[in-house]
């Protein structure tokens, strides 16, 4: 369904209170706002990419890019696995020898290498990412996403407005947010499947 016509159908919900300050363009923002606050509340398999980051002799600290919601295990190196850490309590702090990587420390939004990088290596690992943004009357999101997301942004503008059927669209979000969940955990269980 494109941005135009899910636009319509959260207007159509609206038709009982007054949202014509509400403009279209307000009500994008509104959409895309939704649509990435979906895409975080799980791990959606759409969402994955392989990501690879460039390290530098010497330097031992990257930053994740701004558009990865969380990062998928293991990390490689050349091909090679890295052990990976996210208590910088249990990693090793020794910054001054330069080597081959052979772990990984991840906290918040960097990712710090032991031993510090000695070459230039490809860090390569899964980022489940923020969908971009629909932008023209003609995109789309993801297919099966369009009733959560008018679900979604219907009960942000009534938010917004104060009304009082809010309660209703809360519940129906809730609904279809947990039906793209057992939609993904479903398809899960069958790409499992078809792996053995």
């Amino acid at each position: 369904m494109e941005l135009q016509k899910i636009r319509t159908n959260v207007r159509r919900n609206l038709a009982n209170i007054d949202s014509a300050e509400v403009s279209d363009g307000d009500l994008n923002d509104v959409i895309n706002s939704i649509y990435k606050e979906i895409a975080r509340k799980y791990r959606f398999s759409i969402l994955d990419y392989a990501m690879s980051i460039q390290t530098q002799a010497g330097k031992n600290t990257y930053t994740v890019p701004q558009n990865v919601i969380r990062i998928s295990k293991p990390f490689y190196i050349n091909g090679q696995k890295l052990k990976t850490c996210t208590d910088r309590q249990k990693f090793p702090l020794d910054t001054t020898t330069e080597s081959s990587p052979i772990a990984v420390l991840l906290d918040k939004r960097q990712i710090t290498l032991y031993p510090t990088p000695d070459d230039v290596y490809t860090i390569n690992f899964i980022g489940n990412v923020l969908p971009d943004d629909l932008v023209n009357d003609t995109d789309e999101p993801f297919d099966g996403w369009e009733n959560c997301i008018i679900a979604g942004s219907t009960m942000r503008i009534m938010l917004m407005l104060r009304d009082d059927y809010v309660k209703n669209w809360v519940e129906m979000y809730q609904y279809y947010m947990n039906e793209l969940i057992q939609s993904e955990e479903t398809y899960k269980i069958e790409e499992i499947g078809r792996a053995f």
